[in-house]
């Protein structure tokens, strides 16, 4: 068998697997989580979040509302030293969060990811230093 040939067996099966996947992964909602820090935001972001009193407060008096908080959740970095994620009933994870429209402003936040429900224990404005 020539080169000519080979080529286009091997092109027509590219093609031909290629139009599986998409097929298959087109619906679909996936996405692919593989560094830690990015499986616990994505887990995070999943599950229904619910904010302590003196975390609402906290957003409140930072000018922050819940869209804003979703928004820098979904770009946080967890801080895995800080963080207890062998916990029992919850695990406990220290996030630091920057917020998209001004990037000098920093926050920290402890969440609890509890079996069905995440809880916000703290927000807290990072000062520069």
């Amino acid at each position: 068998m020539d080169f000519v040939k080979r080529l286009v067996y091997y092109l027509g099966g590219v093609g031909m697997g290629s139009i599986v996947v998409v097929f298959f992964l087109s619906g679909k909602k996936t996405s692919c989580n593989y560094l830690p820090n990015d499986r616990v935001v994505n887990h995070l972001v999943k599950q229904p979040i619910e904010f302590t009193k003196n975390v609402q407060e906290s957003l409140r008096k930072n000018h922050v509302d819940t869209l804003g908080f979703y928004k820098m959740l979904s770009n946080a970095s967890v801080d895995f030293s800080k963080s207890n994620p062998q916990a029992k009933d919850c695990k406990l994870y220290h996030l630091l969060l920057e917020d998209s429209s001004d990037q000098h402003k920093h926050y920290i936040t402890n969440l609890k990811s509890c079996q069905n429900k995440v809880i916000v224990d703290s927000f807290e404005f990072l000062n520069p230093k």
